[in-house]
């Protein structure tokens, strides 16, 4: 009764309590379906199977980025893992896994010429009686050295180009390359990245960006 007699008479005492209230922090967890994001709620999850393109290695919907310096032979390395999926290979053993995924190669920065003498000589170290038929018809690489914009009018060109090899693996880069705008700018890349994964997604590709 003393306290109720003492917030009747001194009204800014109750509007202190109520601030101090209002401002305990709501529990982590709620009756709504919606809220259960606490990391015991995810546990208590059933666990979906991966939809594994190559068992142990890449999945549908992956995203991976390679980073390395210049020269690190990168673009090498993407070729090799183009041809393995292609073929159906792991790429770290050469050892058949899959019937052959379809990828898209977007190459911004090297030659035909160059790509053409890359591919022959990790087609002849990874031949094998192993390698899925036809694994060179399942793999489109696109030369476009001469400059291209994914942010901008190159955007539809990608569309319209998976939309025509429905890819379960995209390969691109450089990424500077792929776009205008400025790569240290974190506005300029998240605009690259969103580009990209509406295409992975209307796909339900993996994608790898050097």
């Amino acid at each position: 009764r003393e306290l109720a007699h003492q917030l009747v008479a001194h009204p800014e005492l109750a509007a202190e309590h109520r601030r101090a209230l209002d401002g305990i922090p709501a529990p982590l967890t709620t009756d709504s379906d919606d809220d259960l994001d606490t990391v015991a709620a995810i546990l208590s999850e059933t666990d979906v199977d991966t939809r594994w393109l190559i068992p142990g290695h890449l999945a549908r919907g992956d995203r991976h980025v390679l980073v390395a310096p210049e020269g690190a032979i990168k673009s090498t390395l993407f070729r090799q893992l183009a041809v393995c999926y292609s073929a159906g290979l792991n790429p770290w053993n050469r050892q058949r896994v899959a019937d052959g995924l379809r990828v898209l190669f977007v190459d911004a920065e090297n030659s035909r010429d160059q790509s053409r003498h890359s591919y022959r000589w990790i087609a002849n170290r990874c031949r094998t009686t192993m390698m899925a038929d036809g694994w060179g018809e399942r793999l489109v690489h696109k030369t476009r050295n001469d400059g291209i914009n994914l942010i901008g009018k190159d955007e539809q060109w990608l569309r319209e180009l998976a939309d025509r090899t429905s890819p379960d693996v995209i390969i691109l880069g450089p990424a500077y390359k792929l776009m205008r705008g400025d790569p240290k700018e974190d506005r300029d890349v998240q605009n690259l990245l969103d580009v990209i994964d509406r295409v992975r997604v209307e796909h339900d590709a993996a994608v790898l960006i050097e």
